[in-house]
């Protein structure tokens, strides 16, 4: 018996060594595929000279290469007989990852799209959700063909919001960067801070109105430069003197009035460089 084992180990070490050195150029299912590969193409071939392990290649050109001639699946992970994930390269060579039939992820000559093909760098088909964290675009134009923006805060200095043509478009807002807040209502006028208004406007709570240049309050249709509808007109009173001299000295101070409550004479008016005329 000690002599038998003295014989097998040997000759199996010897086997062992050939049967290794035969695989490091064999591919599995073929007779002689290095020197005569049949028409139908490799099925598994592992080059021992690179390491590489080719699937549909008798030349692989990294450690692991899956190739297959028509855009089908690459590499198909399935759980049971209706769910599965697949990987393929499609006829235009872009990358897709498919689920069930539906193709989750797509990158594109540089782009990705999840959800179809993409259009940009980043094309999303759906809702985008980026939780607490926000979203944050270094340059370009944000634009929301639909839909609305509950919340935003800008570092910019300043922001703009148009209706989708420039000044033109019929309604435009400006946050500029002191504060300031330019309007463009239903007039294609360049950004301003005296704020023009091309129809009647109205400010709810205060029933003030503009039209043709004439300002109303109480009135939507005023027939004078101001002119007033109501119980009262209210300005500022003075007791014990007349008014300083000083508040009435300029040509545009002229058409300032003020009431004394005290006095032989209660109403002043100005009349700019000829002082306060007692009424």
């Amino acid at each position: 018996m000690k002599n038998h084992r003295t014989i097998v180990f040997p000759a199996l070490l010897v086997i062992g060594v050939l049967l290794f050195a035969s695989l490091t150029r064999l591919a599995w299912g073929w007779t002689n595929p290095a020197a005569n590969p049949p028409a139908g193409g490799a099925a598994l071939f592992l080059d021992g000279a690179s390491s590489n392990f080719g699937i549909g290649t008798l030349t692989p050109g990294a450690k692991l290469e899956v190739r297959n001639a028509a855009a089908d699946a690459i590499v198909k992970l399935s759980r049971g007989a209706t769910t599965s994930t697949l990987f393929r390269v499609g006829a235009d060579t872009s990358f897709v990852i498919q689920n069930q039939s539906t193709d989750a992820l797509i990158i594109q000559s540089g782009n990705v799209g999840i959800g179809g093909t993409p259009g940009a760098k980043l094309d999303v088909v759906g809702g985008l959700i980026r939780g607490n964290a926000g979203l944050t675009i270094s340059a370009g134009a944000v634009s929301v063909p639909a839909g609305e923006i509950n919340n935003a805060e800008l570092e910019n200095s300043s922001f703009t919001v148009s209706a989708g043509a420039g000044l033109s478009g019929g309604g435009v807002i400006s946050l500029g960067s002191a504060g300031s807040i330019s309007l463009n209502v239903g007039n294609a006028n360049t950004w301003t801070a005296a704020q023009t208004f091309s129809s009647n406007t109205n400010f709810p709570g205060s029933g003030i109105w503009n039209s043709s240049g004439n300002v109303g309050i109480g009135t939507a249709t005023p027939q004078s430069r101001l002119q007033i509808s109501g119980d009262y007109i209210q300005v500022s009173t003075v007791t014990g003197s007349v008014p300083p001299s000083t508040d009435c000295n300029e040509a545009a101070e002229a058409g300032r009035m003020i009431v004394r409550t005290d006095g032989p004479k209660n109403l002043y008016i100005c009349l700019g460089t000829g002082g306060w005329k007692d009424v």
